[in-house]
């Protein structure tokens, strides 16, 4: 192999390793505030709880989504946060525009979830106070 395409196939390969990489990282971070709808999940057969922190927020005249999570520190589903992220979606007027959260904020175990910074994406829709958002997941198995 020549050296020209093994130069070529390793800026393939490292691009390509990269682009996933760039694709899941924030446009913006933001303090978590009392703005954010925080809420919890208790995980069966006593796993531990999960808080989750998200608000729209507007930045330069564009809507972002803006999140952090953590879990408790006795939580053993804290390893899986960024699996559960990423069956993570935002909805305006019913219809996915985001799918895959992991741009938000994974805070250390049992850290105050009001001290993080989010991670913010911008949504690719025009936003109003009338635009309706919604945050879901789609179903998700992870073994604890």
């Amino acid at each position: 192999m020549s050296t020209t395409l093994k130069t070529g196939v390793c800026a393939a390969i490292a691009m390509f390793c990269a682009m996933p990489l760039a694709a899941k990282s924030p446009e913006i971070t933001i303090p978590v505030d009392d703005k954010f709808q925080v809420s919890s999940s208790n995980w069966s057969s006593g796993l531990g709880k999960t808080h989750l922190a998200w608000r729209i927020k507007t930045h330069d005249g564009k809507p972002y989504v803006c999140g952090a999570m953590v879990a408790d520190k006795t939580s053993s589903m804290a390893a899986h946060n960024r699996a559960i992220l990423r069956k993570g979606f935002i909805k305006v007027q019913g219809k996915k525009v985001i799918r895959d959260l992991s741009f938000f904020t994974v805070a250390k175990p049992g850290s105050n979830l009001m001290d993080a910074r989010a991670g913010c994406r911008s949504l690719p829709v025009k936003g109003d106070s009338k635009t309706r958002y919604q945050l879901g997941f789609d179903p998700v198995r992870v073994r604890g």
